[in-house]
């Protein structure tokens, strides 16, 4: 019997965590699906790991990259492989809640002019277990206002309709790792509605190896490169004000990068834009607030 749903997780060197991200999946409420593995070349016991679950569970489908790859590459060839109608998104360092699957299937057969479908988050450390509730918007036309300036999904939490992906031709841009689940987002956002479900459906785990500082900036300005993208698809750039002129921000890479904006123009909408210019003034200053905060740089507008 072909799966409903195919679940893809790739994995590098996660041997401290991917039993626990593996065990999630499998203990799902829901069981029509295949779990694609997809090892991106490890060096540390993650094999292993994964081999010990897959001779327990014929749901397992594991593939293994002859060389690093890198997340993109890695996470096509599984969807490239995936047989279901739907693709679930899993990384494998984060646990899905045991009712995800369910709940999302429930809702892709119900709203079938939903592409993607997300839901809210837990983040949590191992320094400190206390869960952080993240929650997106959740209505198509709040979520792709929230995309001009930040990731409209949680990536992890996320459930594909296949066939608008592939009649799309819909892959994760190697040239944006850091960002590529945001400029994935960003094409796709023309051929599909977003829905976020209002709960909490994975806890998405914070650890040191998630991103560092060099990976912070590099993240930055490739994303900086997709809000731009996005403002000239809906903006008149004849006209322009002036929004962030000089940034004092404690690495130059990011003031560099704040900088490539220049002048966002605001005032003249193209006649097909979906938003108002409201919803844009604030879109953009949230944005500014939260990739500061986000941060933790200090900054002075001048």
């Amino acid at each position: 019997m072909t799966p409903l749903v195919s679940v893809v997780m790739p994995a590098y060197n996660r041997e401290k965590y991917i039993e626990e991200s593996i065990k999630s999946i499998l203990n799902q409420t829901y069981n029509n699906f295949e779990f694609i593995i997809v090892d991106d070349g490890s060096t540390d016991d993650t094999e292993k790991i994964i081999n010990t679950y897959k001779d327990k569970d014929n749901r397992i489908v594991y593939i293994k990259n002859e060389k690093n790859m890198g997340i993109s590459k890695t996470r096509n060839r599984g969807m490239d492989e995936a047989k279901g109608k739907y693709i679930a998104i899993m990384d494998s360092d984060d646990i899905s809640l045991p009712e995800r699957l369910e709940k999302q299937v429930k809702y892709m057969e119900e709203n079938g002019n939903c592409g993607i479908v997300g839901s809210g988050f837990l983040s949590f450390s191992d320094d400190n277990p206390q869960e952080m509730p993240n929650m997106r918007p959740i209505d198509n036309h709040n979520i792709k206002l929230h995309s001009l300036f930040c990731s409209p999904f949680g990536n992890p939490t996320c459930m594909l309709r296949k066939s608008v992906i592939d009649e799309n031709n819909l892959r994760y841009n190697s040239k944006y790792d850091g960002a590529e689940d945001f400029e994935f987002f960003h094409r796709a956002k023309h051929f599909m509605e977003f829905h976020n479900l209002p709960e909490f459906l994975l806890r998405y785990r914070i650890h040191g190896k998630n991103i560092s500082l060099k990976s912070r900036a590099k993240q930055a300005m490739l994303s900086n490169k997709i809000y731009e993208r996005a403002l000239r698809e809906i903006i008149d750039e004849d006209f322009y004000i002036p929004v962030f002129t000089k940034l004092e921000l404690t690495l130059p890479e990011i003031k560099e990068s704040f900088n490539t904006l220049g002048e966002i123009p605001l005032m003249k909408l193209k006649e097909n834009c979906p938003f108002s210019r409201k919803e844009i003034s604030y879109a953009c200053g949230m944005h500014m607030k939260n990739i500061t905060d986000r941060m933790n740089l200090p900054n002075k507008y001048i």
